[in-house]
């Protein structure tokens, strides 16, 4: 009976095999394309990053200032809480446009019309990405970011300025 139950399993794994690979041997399904960026740089003083997925998250609260640092062309978040981290790269949602305000302030118009501007409290929920983790690896900061390795991936259904 193991001999039977051996030979079945046998088989079943050279009949997926079989399926698995093209008249030549190669392997069927390895030429899948790589996954879209998740992500997008848009503007030039401020740039921002843009998030590509239309699934929301709110895995994370936020609640932070959003800060220029003029010396980085950076705009960053500061959490209220220093955990996980004391400073943040925002990744906003689709349809967030860079802002430079006529008092020369950085900031954003979300998609909701409402600007966030340097200096202003941000709340929202989304996801925290530590772009050191190989699947995040393609997370890459706008060229003045450098300083800051934290990604805030903001979700759009509840972001607002308090």
């Amino acid at each position: 009976m193991r001999a039977a139950a051996l030979a079945a399993v046998l088989a079943g794994v050279t009949a997926l095999a079989a399926c698995t690979a093209d008249a030549e041997g190669r392997s069927v399904g390895d030429t899948a394309t790589p996954p879209a960026p998740s992500h997008t740089a848009i503007g030039t003083d401020p740039v921002i990053l843009v998030h590509t997925n239309p699934r929301g998250s709110k895995m994370m609260p936020l609640n932070a200032r959003l800060q220029w640092v003029e010396d980085q062309s950076c705009l960053i978040v500061i959490p209220a809480t220093s955990w996980p981290t004391s400073t943040a790269i925002p990744v906003w949602p689709e349809g967030t446009v860079p802002l430079r305000a006529s008092d020369g302030r950085r900031g954003v118009t979300i998609p909701t019309g409402e600007q966030i501007l340097d200096g202003d409290t941000v709340s929202g929920g989304g996801s925290w990405i530590q772009p050191d983790h190989p699947a995040h690896a393609e997370f890459t900061p706008p060229a003045g970011c450098r300083g800051h390795d934290t990604f805030f991936i903001i979700d759009s259904t509840d972001l607002r300025r308090m």
